[in-house]
Order: structure tokens, then C-alpha cells, then sequence
């Protein structure tokens, strides 16, 4: 299911649910008016059978948004980290700039192992994360720790390509090269 037809079928599902909530509302009122025992039990029945189908929208547009929540989002491949951040506020302002801005397409984050990089991105994925990402269709995070850090241990990006076009829909991954 793509970005937009997951985002269709939600909008669907909460217009289902609000024509439900007001059949429900309009059977209750006619139940009340009504002076006929059998009438009244009529839009009992009706009643409850709605409240098992608004029962039904509900669930399934919940677990629409929990799995559109979890195709969209990859962080697997980022170290946890301590959750308090201090002393990086203009950096976390960088970075929010940077994801303002339309012509910026790429952030790289370079220094010398353990100063916090990780830390930083980690706790503004957590602002991201807390605004439902800004939109954002998608989001992958990935680190290179400990790549070149010795003579075994060789940068390279071909997993990360591979991943990341693979992540991102490309339906060749595998063609062309690094």
C-alpha cells in the first residue's frame, strides 16, 4: 500500500466512522420519540449493530495508522543513546534548518568518534518524532560507527546504498553500482 493510499483509506475510515457516529445519534432520537415498544427494541438492534461496525472502523483505522506508522519509519540501524542532550542547541538548530529548507538535500554530521553525533541525531529524530515527522513520507536513519576505524574494518556505502534504495521503494535495487 503506497504513502497516499494508506493516507485515502484513513480519510475513508474517519468519514465512515463520523456517518456511523450520526446514524448512531439519529437511531437514539427516534428511539426516544418512538412510543412503540417495538419500534423502540427496532432501533435497538439497529443501534447496536452500528456500534459493532463503528467498533470495526476504529480498530482498523488504528492498525492502518500503527502500520503506516511502521513502513515509514527505519532507526534499527541507529545506537540507542543517554536521552539527555545538553549543549548542542545550535546544532539541533542547524539540523532543523536544514530540514526546513527545500534546496537542502543532505546533512553530514563529521567528527571524532564519541563526541556526540549519534546523540544529536538521535535526539532530534525524537523532536521529529514527537511532530509526526514533519511530513515526512519516510525516514531512515543509519550509522557508519566504527567503519575505517582500523585497517579490518573498511568504509564502505554498498550496504548502505543497498539499503537505503531498497528502503525508499526503488524497484531495482540491485542494478547499476554503488
Amino acid at each position: 500500500m503506497t504513502v497516499e493510499s494508506a493516507h485515502n483509506r484513513q480519510d475513508d475510515l474517519k468519514a465512515s466512522i463520523q456517518e456511523t457516529w450520526e446514524l448512531i445519534r439519529e437511531y437514539e432520537d427516534k428511539r426516544r420519540l418512538s412510543s412503540e415498544p417495538k419500534e423502540q427494541r427496532r432501533y435497538e438492534l439497529e443501534i447496536a449493530d452500528l456500534r459493532k461496525l463503528l467498533e470495526g472502523y476504529e480498530e482498523e483505522l488504528a492498525e492502518s495508522k500503527k502500520m503506516h506508522e511502521t513502513e515509514k519509519i527505519s532507526l534499527a540501524k541507529l545506537p540507542s543513546t543517554n536521552p539527555e542532550l545538553f549543549g548542542r542547541e545550535e546544532e539541533l538548530a542547524i539540523l532543523d534548518a536544514a530540514w526546513a529548507n527545500p534546496r537542502t538535500n543532505i546533512v553530514s554530521l563529521v567528527a571524532w568518534g564519541g563526541v556526540g553525533k549519534t546523540a544529536l541525531v538521535n535526539t532530534w529524530l525524537g523532536k521529529m518524532r514527537h511532530d509526526n515527522f514533519r511530513g515526512a513520507e519516510r525516514v531512515f536513519g543509519w550509522t557508519f560507527f566504527s567503519q575505517g576505524a582500523s585497517e579490518a574494518k573498511q568504509a564502505s556505502a554498498d550496504q548502505f546504498i543497498a539499503s537505503a534504495l531498497k528502503w525508499f521503494g526503488d524497484p531495482e535495487p540491485d542494478a547499476g553500482s554503488a
